[in-house]
């Protein structure tokens, strides 16, 4: 859990109640390959927000790595880890990177720091920074995937021109700026039509929406489109195992918490194919 962190939690770092459970999972990891002689797993993926990289003046970090590896990890020159890096070793490889959701295809800003120890085949470097042709950032900030207001669903000219103009704001932005004639000249400031979504949080941001008429109206997202922010199908938070329609309020939690999914899916796709080589 990232709680413990976060830049916006209060910072107990992993020896923290909710991210100490970092632990527990390189118990079991050591269980496991113990119990195989060492053939399982193979491979381990670690996620967590930027903080992890900062948290006790980088010291959290340089603990996960010497927790998932067995090995001594220096720390970096200074006190900061960069955003990327490797580490080789006796028995494994490892190798981290910061990764922005909006470069593999979603329009949100979600920075999370991914780790990946391979035990046997020394290949964490392939999976982790490997080359892969994405979706276009373009193609996914389309009407037809971030909007909810009615619209023709055509990618033409015509059809964009109908489409409101959607910006994310802040606390102060939405308290200064309110419904008056001054909306537009107060979004200068927060944003271009074309800019990804900030991260989603457990509440959602709100966010203000421009008619091309000049009809102005501030609006939280909807579940919907917070699920597609995270690259998930439409409806995915709906309901649970029994059918129950979840509560909208449990579903931004849901969300806000969760991954983005195709930073998950480059990744696994990656193991995929370089453990069947």
């Amino acid at each position: 859990p990232c709680q413990d962190l976060s830049t916006a939690g209060m910072r107990a770092g992993l020896n923290g109640q909710k991210s100490s459970l970092f632990y527990d999972a390189v118990r079991i990891i050591n269980e496991m390959r113990n119990a195989t002689n060492g053939l399982f797993p193979t491979v381990v993926i670690w996620e967590n927000v930027y903080g992890a990289l900062v948290s006790n003046h980088g010291a959290d970090f340089r603990a996960v790595l010497t927790s998932l590896t067995g090995a001594e990890i220096p720390s970096p020159p200074f006190g900061r880890w960069a955003g990327a890096g490797m580490v080789h070793g006796i028995g494994f490889e490892l190798a981290w990177r910061l990764m922005d959701a909006q470069y593999w295809g979603v329009p949100q800003r979600r920075l999370r720091i991914f780790v990946v120890v391979d035990y046997r085949t020394g290949r964490a470097g392939e999976i982790l920074f490997k080359s892969r042709k994405v979706q276009p950032l373009s193609t996914m900030c389309s009407g037809s995937r971030m909007s909810s207001f009615p619209h023709t669903g055509k990618d033409s000219a015509k059809s964009r021109r109908e489409l409101p103009l959607i910006f994310p704001f802040n606390d102060r932005g939405l308290r200064d700026a309110g419904m008056n004639k001054n909306t537009k000249k107060l979004l200068s400031s927060f944003g271009k039509p074309n800019d990804p979504f900030p991260t989603l949080l457990t509440s959602p941001n709100p966010l203000a929406a421009i008619f091309p008429d000049g009809h102005e109206c501030i609006r939280y997202p909807t579940p919907v489109e917070c699920e597609r922010l995270m690259g998930l199908p439409d409806g995915w938070t709906k309901s649970g195992e029994s059918g129950r329609r979840i509560p909208d309020s449990k579903r931004y939690q849901y969300l806000g918490n969760s991954i983005a999914v195709p930073c998950a899916e480059y990744i696994l796709k990656n193991v995929c194919e370089e453990l069947t080589k």
